[in-house]
């Protein structure tokens, strides 16, 4: 580290050109691939909600009539319950999984 303070200025010009190329590659890459990650995660998660929600329509429509009779079972707290349900699985994909793999590569990346 001190050595640098002895480098001829050239030598300094040259390192800096490179390390500032070097950098705005990385900022070129993030422009890219950043919205990439919030689009694909975010299609997951789309799809995904919509194999969940599929699947407990299908298992409501498959239930007793006697089942619906119950208070908890109304269709009101069935509509809440899917609506909550599938966005918070939508969060945790779409949002906190890409944040995740964003971290872990960077981790990968920096060692």
């Amino acid at each position: 580290m001190i050595s640098i303070f002895y480098k001829p200025a050239h030598e300094l010009r040259h390192d800096s050109k490179v390390w500032a190329i070097v950098f705005e590659a990385v900022a070129v890459a993030s422009l890219l691939i950043i919205p990439c990650r919030f689009y694909f995660f975010g299609v997951a998660g789309g799809k995904l909600i919509q194999r969940i929600r599929k699947v407990c329509f299908e298992k409501v429509v498959h239930m007793n009539v006697s089942w619906f009779d119950e208070a908890e079972h109304s269709s009101g707290s069935l509509g809440a319950r899917l609506s909550t349900d599938a966005a918070s699985v939508r969060a945790l994909v779409g949002d906190a999984l890409g944040l995740l793999v964003q971290n872990i590569s960077s981790v990968i990346a920096g060692l």
